[in-house]
């Protein structure tokens, strides 16, 4: 027999600005992956935060880009042109939500390619409910 947790967080925020930001992290998951490609999503509970973490394992990203992956109107670079179309203000966008929320965005390389993505926000009450269809 398989038991599973389910972890029943709340923090507060604004439903449609966190909603806009996961959407860029998604977006940007789905425009830098080659078609067909998995997109994994994870959430957990850390240190009282809520993680979700976006992973894609499209062409990945330059260590000298990520300093600047945040900055608006930044757009990396691969092979000496532009990784995708777009402005460069997504993830600058996504980090004044999160950062709004006390929250923290980062966005790493993987290798040998992809990114991943890790938003983290404060939880304000948690309960471990070993039953979750009730």
């Amino acid at each position: 027999m398989c038991r599973s947790t389910q972890i029943i967080a709340s923090f507060r925020g604004d439903a449609l600005r966190l909603k806009q930001a996961l959407l860029i992290g998604f977006d940007n998951a789905i425009k830098y992956s080659k078609p067909y490609q998995t997109i994994a999503v994870e959430m957990a509970e850390r240190h009282g935060m809520l993680e979700i973490a976006i992973r894609d394992n499209g062409s990945g990203i330059d260590a000298n880009d990520l300093p600047f992956v945040f900055d608006r109107y930044y757009r990396g670079r691969v092979g000496g042109r532009s990784a995708a179309d777009g402005l460069g203000v997504g993830l600058a966008i996504a980090k004044e939500i999160i950062d709004g929320h006390n929250g923290t965005i980062g966005l790493e390389g993987i290798e040998p390619s992809g990114t991943l993505l890790r938003i983290r926000l404060p939880l304000v009450h948690r309960t471990h409910d070993s039953n979750p269809d009730r």
